[in-house]
């Protein structure tokens, strides 16, 4: 057999044939994981969209973008990413298991011109939902209705003001993954500081000339190397 070509959908040929052989609908069965060697092309072969999205610093990432962070994680952590797309159909998201802490990017349209991604963290202990960005931003609906939908025994949720703080209108992609990538390996971004600092605002001692560029840089890193990477403090 040719390992380099073998059959990904080897599983579901044999229970379609299955199904044919006993005459009678059933189940496919579920994979607990998603399977990095299913997925793999998508990051050694990174779609030129989103390429550009990442490398281009005026650029807000895309949902195409942060879906591939979702794959990214789905395949190398016990976490459990919601895809962005169920968030115009929020009667379809799945119900997360209360036992467990989840992490999650919100993806949705603010108004007709602009969207907004930002991050959530559920603290299964407390059944308190975290959102890590400033407490003006708005929850639209459709977030809202995600929320409701994903953690049926919320309790409260509260706005966090992380340690660093997106401070132009474009990088909220880049910042929501890095929230969320801090999180999953056991970080807290209230008080974990991300290294975007540029050389102009340590010399005027002033976060207002941060360099999420930085940020941008290190999420490539990561979808080439597939696998997720502590941001640098």
């Amino acid at each position: 057999m040719n390992v380099k070509n073998q059959d990904k959908a080897i599983h579901l040929r044999e229970h379609i044939f299955e199904m044919l052989h006993n005459r009678k609908l059933s189940p496919f069965p579920r994979s607990p994981r998603l399977d990095m060697k299913y997925i793999a092309d998508s990051f050694n072969n990174i779609h030129p969209d989103i390429l550009q999205k990442i490398t281009t610093p005026d650029q807000p990432f895309n949902v195409r973008t942060v879906m591939l962070f979702n794959r990214l994680v789905e395949a190398t952590t016990d976490f459990d990413m919601v895809s962005t797309l169920f968030y115009q159909y929020p009667e379809l998201v799945p119900v997360h298991n209360s036992t467990k802490n989840d992490v999650q990017i919100l993806y949705a349209q603010q108004n007709r011109w602009k969207a907004h991604a930002l991050c959530i963290f559920y603290e299964a202990a407390n059944q308190m939902v975290y959102v890590y960005d400033r407490e003006y931003i708005n929850i639209t609906s459709a977030k809202s209705d995600f929320i409701e939908r994903r953690y049926p025994n919320l309790k409260n949720i509260t706005f966090v003001e992380p340690k660093t703080i997106q401070m132009d209108s474009v990088s909220c992609g880049a910042y929501s993954i890095a929230y969320a990538t801090t999180l999953i390996l056991g970080h807290d971004p209230r008080t974990y500081k991300l290294k975007t600092r540029s050389l102009l605002s340590s010399i005027c001692g002033s976060s207002m000339f941060d360099d999420p560029k930085m940020l941008r840089k290190h999420i490539l890193k990561m979808y080439k190397s597939k696998k997720l990477l502590p941001f640098p403090k």
